[in-house]
């Protein structure tokens, strides 16, 4: 979870930054349109973003500036000191030149840029609207909890099958907690934290990783985040957050373990997302103490997976970078390291992309990619058609074709399961940004697979009753199936909102919802 840019809302994206070129080296560009010179400026860093794909309004009053700041270009020709945060974040920023004191392109070919997407692009873009879900999870049975606090404001949720527990973290105001929900939803134990918690991994019978994200979910690029390591039998005793093994990290979202170099050693690989600045990195296990290795030095690092990719017997690395140029790039292990990050599926900086994994998703021996994308907590926060849920089918020479598509409004995490036990994979998923004034029942949709990628899909009845931040599925009450759990987080109310949806939060909102899956006990 992690609270973006201008509308502080959560996870991911700064768009459209683009690359500068020093004076000295700037090319001859007096002949060329504005096509032309958006094409050389702005595909250095990201795809090329059409005129057509915002409104005119988006591009002058958003997107235009914000793009013209990266390049130098103010207003009044003035850099304003409101661009940089307070402290640390602030200084970590201008010492990264992300806005720079001069400018890197002309005048005259900055209005030629800006007259190029004015000209071209639409007054308005019609919304995108999904089909009903029809309600009704026919295998799961609906429990709510909520925590006796003024809202429901949650950060992760993690199931922890061997225990029947549930580990989720919470923030209010500048109070941090990590709470662990006992098997019978009644119990809860809370234990307050000096940053905010992102994720609780288990690392053997004894201990567990907790990381946070740093001093709350708003966007910084200040040093907050760390990772400790809990040395427990019991989660019930659980008193203290002793153990630190790295800190000062920049907004760290996600933490992966593994022997990377065939010591013998776990290693991390951490995603640090940064804001502005950022980096994809592994901590080398040294014993005493852990060598960071950069692996991406820029913002937007989301998620890793670490699989054999080419079977060679040594760990590689598929990471999604969700800032700027979004997609999914592969980190080859060489043996003395890991070679040079290489794009295998590139994204719009449009797409807001939130999630993924690497499993075979149809059983052919050849593992698939499963991609989410509807993080619209940028400059642009319309329904967009393109958002939802995605299937890439992987092709023997590890290249990967789309083949499924599903729209889904603001689609955040899709976790793939066989969650009905028939032998194919079934997906969850959940929606932070949901058409809330048409379509309320997008936060939460479970995709029944009927075989050859055709699904049914459907949700249940009180998925109103929050806004669908995180989710996690595991064997939560050890009796042989897949149950799910998804954490709400209402800080920031659908703006506008004439559903009533608002008040609804405010006053009844869950912190999390158990899907407890019964396909197991009907059989």
């Amino acid at each position: 979870m992690v609270i973006k840019k201008i509308y502080f809302l959560f996870l991911f994206t700064s768009i459209l930054s683009c690359k500068r070129s020093s004076e000295a080296t700037r090319p001859d560009t007096s002949k060329e349109d504005g096509a032309q010179l958006a094409a050389r400026y702005c595909t250095s860093c990201h795809a090329f973003v059409p005129p057509e794909k915002l409104t005119k309004s988006s591009w002058k009053e958003d997107v235009l500036p914000t793009m013209g700041n990266r390049m130098g270009i103010y207003k009044n020709n003035k850099r304003p000191e409101d661009l940089f945060e307070p402290g640390e974040g602030g200084q970590v920023v201008k010492a990264a030149n992300i806005f720079p004191s001069t400018p890197s392109i002309s005048n005259e070919e900055w209005e030629r840029i800006v007259d190029y997407y004015i000209s071209r692009a639409p007054a308005s873009i019609p919304a995108s609207r999904s089909a009903s879900i029809p309600v009704g999870l026919a295998n799961f049975e609906y429990k709510p909890y909520r925590l006796p606090s003024p809202m429901p404001l949650t950060s992760f949720v993690t199931i922890l099958p061997e225990t029947s527990q549930i580990a989720f973290g919470t923030t209010y105001g500048r109070s941090y907690t990590l709470n662990i929900l006992n098997a019978d939803l009644k119990n809860v134990q809370s234990y307050k934290m000096t940053a905010l918690p992102i994720q609780f991994t288990k690392l053997n019978d004894e201990s567990y990783s907790l990381t946070t994200i740093g001093k709350g979910s708003f966007p910084t690029d200040a040093r907050d985040g760390w990772v400790s390591h809990l040395h427990l039998r019991d989660l019930n005793n659980l008193s203290t957050e002793t153990n630190f093994v790295l800190d000062k990290l920049k907004r760290p979202v996600n933490i992966v373990y593994k022997d990377l170099n065939g010591d013998g050693l776990d290693d991390i690989v951490a995603c640090e997302f940064g804001s502005y600045t950022g980096t994809l990195g592994w901590y080398e296990n040294k014993k005493d103490k852990y060598e960071f290795h950069p692996l991406v030095g820029k913002p937007g690092a989301t998620k890793v997976v670490i699989d054999d990719v080419d079977a060679d017997g040594k760990p590689d690395i598929l990471a999604l970078m969700a800032q700027a140029d979004e997609g999914i790039f592969y980190l080859h292990n060489n043996g003395k390291g890991f070679d040079p990050a290489r794009s295998i599926l590139s994204f719009s900086p449009l797409y807001g992309s939130t999630f993924f994994d690497y499993i075979d998703f149809n059983n052919d021996g050849v593992k698939d990619i499963i991609y989410t994308c509807g993080d619209n907590a940028d400059y642009t926060p319309f329904l967009k058609e393109y958002h939802g849920i995605y299937i890439f089918l992987g092709q023997p020479d590890f290249t990967f074709k789309q083949h499924f598509f599903h729209q889904l409004n603001g689609a955040y995490k899709a976790i793939a399961r066989d969650y009905d036990q028939d032998g194919d994979l079934d997906i969850a998923a959940i929606s932070y940004f949901p058409d809330y004034a048409n379509a309320q029942e997008e936060g939460f949709v479970y995709l029944q697979n009927q075989g050859n990628m055709r699904f049914n899909a459907s949700t249940f009845a009180a998925v109103g009753i929050g806004r669908w931040i995180a989710m996690d599925a595991n064997d939560y009450d050890k009796d042989g199936d897949v149950d799910i759990v998804i954490g709400s987080n209402v800080s920031i109310l659908p703006m506008g909102d004439v559903t009533g949806i608002n008040k609804r939060w405010l006053k009844e909102a869950v912190s999390l919802v158990v899907l407890e899956n019964k396909v197991k006990q009907k059989r």
